[in-house]
């Protein structure tokens, strides 16, 4: 995400949104899937370049990355996702 244009990222603002939306659903229903890592990388990637109205949809998915610090194997990618929103 960081190698998008600053004019170029607004412009993908709704499949921004799509995908956090699908962030939230795969890690709503998969608590202890190999792919969580990965989730929380995509959400510290889209949290670098947030875009107005985009706000939303990330805090929607705080809840399950919260959640996921309390594990092991998830607490640094958890954690890591986390300290770019604010």
């Amino acid at each position: 995400m960081l190698n998008v244009s600053s004019k170029t990222r607004p412009t993908i603002t709704e499949n921004i949104k799509k995908i956090l939306l699908s962030i939230k659903k795969f890690l709503h229903f998969h608590k202890h899937a190999p792919g969580m890592a990965s989730a929380f990388l995509a959400v510290r990637s889209i949290a670098t370049t947030l875009c107005p109205e985009e706000e939303a949809a990330l805090a929607d998915v705080v809840p399950y990355i919260l959640s996921a610090t309390k594990d092991k194997e998830l607490a640094l990618s958890s954690l890591s996702s986390l300290s770019l929103i604010s």
